[in-house]
């Protein structure tokens, strides 16, 4: 029978945290933070102790020094990032399969006590008040349900590295970086560094290596688009032009979106390059898993007579238009590097897109080292408001597909959106969907999932983020439990009504008709209206600042929202007439709206793709809409 260990009592420590004298950064990390949460949580001084015993009546033991003296522990039960706690009278021992695991049972324990991070930031921090800590005794054995955990916001977008242009991609040196990393590693992701061929030159400032070191090392090394940096053209294109796609003029030209940039997949000279970009990714961060190799975006894939004569299944139809299959093409590409890679990282996984032109599912064998990311792409396989399990209209396809690559024997991991893209547009409160896509792909066989995220959006987005990363870790989890404790922790009095919220625009948004683009239409004037009602609520209810901070992002991301779906209403309505008084009336709408995110914090009012991919493009769903919006008006 379970007996409870104290570990202080009366503001009295009876506890010491010990690591080995040697002990990795992570342990290191592990073992502050253990002392650092105990203090807070019992109102003692906690002792930190390496490479001796303490001599307290209960030690905790992190990591080697676990290991090392009680080998009666299940650690041959351990994999990918899981973790042991075990607690009894004289010991808590945190183990982990690796680093990264040792340092999830340090957070693990101080949750168990009481403490949440359901946002970033020491501010949205909660902690019980101060009290006697107590653990119960037992061991378990707790591994995670998907190997590959990314929110990309949290770990990458952030890290200002890559050159892309973004002005709401904060640098390297900016202090969100530290406040994300850090809830991404408190709520159980994974560290992906982003963009293979990283060196620590190409970094403005900082330590990038030492910053990751210390919370568990790095993950994968990843771009979901990764052929730019893999064969970089500023690089390779004037004097091997061959290694790039031939358009269907023959010639071999530059994408002018740089992203579109795809190879020529046939060439074995650039299968070589790729090859030694991977293993020099590897060699940099040799406790990663994976190491990207995905073609570019778009669709602009080669066309020289090689590349066409390894893309032997037909035709598809995409966006309305025929389209040549280009999965076994890719397939073929990425085997031939896995075959190189892999005499070095035999256990190692590189990985390619399911996507666009080859969503797909080959018909050759893919090397057991190649990982498929399948990707809710626009228009032909994806409804951003229904669960994945909902067969409803192009999911059809999306499921077709993905049986298929099942059926192949590829090893699977998702790509998906919540909410930065110009096809998810704000506000996106789908904590529950995700919730069940998670359980859904997990019963499908993946092993991981990658979410294109942004680390400045919370607010109504915040139950998104920790449903994913939650699900994600153990598809088991409550999500009644966890949302109904995110609504505690964040909201205190006002938790009843911002709940009600959440379920409500929720409600809504997977109720309307299957939406691939757009996703402020389903704001009708009544659900605005109960939003706001549930708002005026919670502030009768709480009045404490935090809160009230908290709940003024969601005010203003709902009045965000609100201003979209009416512009996109006045836009329907000029498309069916035409009328000239509509045009103007539709582009004041639009200017307000940019006025309006302008004078609001990014947390508050909108999200990345609604400024920097367009505002014409994204509030109006419409490019037939563009020349008139860029004109005087007068055209009707």
């Amino acid at each position: 029978m379970a007996e409870l260990v104290v570990l202080s009592a009366d503001g009295r420590a009876r506890c010491a945290v010990e690591v080995a004298a040697e002990a990795s950064a992570t342990e290191l990390t592990a073992g502050k933070e253990l002392v650092r949460y105990l203090e807070r949580l019992g109102g003692a001084s906690i002792g930190l102790h390496a490479g001796s015993g303490s001599g307290a009546p209960v030690r905790i033991l992190v990591g080697r020094p676990a290991r090392d003296e009680l080998r009666h522990l299940p650690v041959g039960d351990l994999r990918d990032d899981g973790f042991l706690l075990h607690v009894s009278q004289g010991e808590v021992a945190l183990v982990g399969a690796n680093d990264r695991g040792t340092l999830y049972a340090a957070y693990e324990l101080i949750e168990r006590l009481g403490a949440r991070w359901y946002w970033p930031g020491a501010e949205n921090e909660y902690l019980p008040e101060v009290g006697d800590l107590t653990l119960r005794t037992g061991t378990e054995v707790i591994n995670p349900s998907f190997k590959f955990r990314l929110a990309r916001g949290m770990f990458a977008a952030m890290m200002g590295v890559g050159g892309y242009p973004r002005t709401l991609w904060q640098a390297f040196s900016s202090p969100r970086k530290e406040q994300l990393l850090d809830w991404g590693v408190k709520n159980r992701l994974n560290t992906i560094i982003e963009f293979p061929g990283l060196t620590q030159e190409s970094l403005e400032e900082g330590d990038l290596s030492a910053f990751f070191a210390c919370r568990g090392g790095v993950a994968g090394v990843d771009s979901v688009h990764a052929s730019l940096h893999m064969v970089n053209p500023d690089v390779y294109f004037d004097s091997h032009p061959e290694y790039f796609a031939m358009n269907e003029q023959g010639e071999r030209v530059l994408n002018e979106r740089v992203h579109h940039c795809h190879l020529c997949l046939s060439n074995p000279d650039v299968i070589d390059l790729v090859v030694q970009e991977a293993l020099k990714s590897m060699a940099r961060n040799p406790e990663a898993g994976l190491v990207s190799i995905t073609q570019a975006d778009g669709i602009d894939y080669c066309m020289c007579p090689e590349c066409l004569a390894n893309c032997d299944q037909g035709n598809m139809r995409f966006m309305g238009e025929e389209y040549v299959i280009r999965t076994n093409d890719v397939i073929r590409y990425a085997n031939r590097v896995a075959e190189g890679f892999c005499e070095t990282w035999p256990d190692r996984y590189v990985y390619v897109l399911a996507y666009f032109l080859t969503m797909p599912p080959p018909t050759i064998p893919v090397h057991p080292n190649v990982l498929v990311q399948a990707t809710h792409s626009l228009g032909d396989h994806c409804v951003f408001n229904r669960p994945l399990s909902d067969p409803v209209g192009n999911h059809r396809l999306l499921h077709e597909a993905l049986k298929g690559w099942e059926d192949s024997g590829a090893k699977l991991w998702f790509y998906d959106y919540n909410p930065v893209s110009s096809m998810a547009q704000a506000p996106y409160p789908v904590g529950r969907k995700f919730h069940e896509d998670v359980k859904w792909l997990h019963a499908h066989n993946f092993i991981g999932y990658h979410s294109q995220s942004e680390g400045t959006m919370w607010g109504l987005y915040g139950l998104n983020h920790v449903s994913l990363a939650r699900t994600l870790w153990d598809v088991g989890v409550d999500f009644e439990a966890l949302q109904r404790d995110y609504f505690r922790c964040l909201y205190g009095s006002a938790a009843a009504p911002v709940q009600a919220l959440h379920e409500m625009l929720e409600r809504a948004l997977v109720e309307y008709e299957p939406l691939t683009v757009g996703l402020g239409a389903y704001l009708s004037p009544e659900v605005v209206k109960q939003a706001r009602d549930l708002l005026r609520e919670a502030r009768e209810a709480e009045g404490s600042d935090a809160v009230g901070t908290r709940l003024g992002m969601l005010e203003a991301q709902v009045d965000y929202g609100a201003r979209l779906a009416g512009a996109s209403r006045t836009a329907a309505a000029y498309r069916r007439t035409r009328d000239a008084d509509i045009l103007r009336q539709l582009k004041a709408e639009r200017d307000a709206i940019l006025r309006y995110v302008e004078a609001h914090p990014v947390d508050g009012a909108y999200h990345l793709a609604g400024i920097d991919l367009g505002i014409d493009i994204t509030l109006m769903e419409d490019h037939r809409l563009l020349p008139d919006l860029q004109g005087d008006g007068k055209r009707a």
